[in-house]
């Protein structure tokens, strides 16, 4: 793949524009028939408001099925780029990410977060019906640096082979592939295995990966064979 902005000199004066964002198309084999979305969590967004200094959380959510998406380094130095744009009211920063996205063909919800609902441990951790396995790691395909994450797997109506699923994770160590390629291998090997094993159609899954952040961004791919999710948007302590 070729890299527009990695280990390139840019010059960024406070003048956001959407032309800083790379487009990419999404394979067609990462747009899977269930439901599911890319949350992008963004630590690090400087503004001003009436001249006064802002950094906040933004959150964005692409919906899987959108058959395009941003390169997370051009979206590092286009929210970088924010920080001597001044701004009248906090409401005009998320219309005028929404108008630069749209312009690369994205119509993601965005909003300004102020806290993350964590579930309890007990919730989570311990529920019966989950899988959760730390130190995933995989290849940037780009950089090819390590990329870290914990992956959760939830199977409201089948039980999980966790001595399988242990296995096959360890297998992404040294594998090349994006978060939300890696996910979508993820679910779609767990829902062939629970299909093959089961007579069970009612089968609900759940696969999110909750990527460590880089470069102030976090992004946390899920896909479900249900539109009503059981894995929310909660976050992990290393994000």
């Amino acid at each position: 793949m070729k890299t527009v902005h990695l280990g390139q000199n840019k010059s960024l004066e406070g003048v956001p524009t959407a032309k800083i964002l790379t487009k990419m198309k999404r394979p067609k084999n990462l747009i899977s028939q269930f439901y599911g979305y890319d949350l992008w969590n963004i630590y690090e967004f400087p503004f001003l408001l009436r001249g006064t200094p802002q950094l906040r959380m933004i959150q964005i959510k692409f919906p899987q099925d959108f058959p395009v998406i941003i390169e997370s380094k051009s979206m590092k130095l286009y929210a970088n780029s924010f920080y001597n744009k001044d701004f009248k009211k906090q409401d005009q920063v998320i219309q005028r990410l929404k108008s630069d996205l749209k312009t690369k063909m994205l119509t993601p919800d965005i909003s300004f977060i102020n806290k993350f609902e964590n579930p309890s441990d007990n919730q989570i951790i311990n529920h019966e019906n989950i899988f959760k396995f730390e130190g995933f790691r995989s290849i940037c395909p780009v950089t090819s640096q390590p990329d870290w994450a914990t992956i959760y797997i939830y199977s409201k109506t089948n039980s999980l082979d966790r001595k399988f699923l242990n296995k096959y994770l360890l297998s992404f160590r040294e594998q090349g592939d994006f978060h939300e390629s890696c996910v979508i291998q993820i679910f779609n090997t767990i829902l062939e295995s629970l299909k093959s094993s089961s007579l069970n159609k009612k089968t609900h899954l759940e696969v999110v990966g909750k990527f460590l952040r880089r470069g102030g961004i976090d992004i946390n791919p899920i896909r479900s064979t249900h539109k009503q999710m059981f894995l929310g948007r909660f976050r992990e302590i290393q994000q």
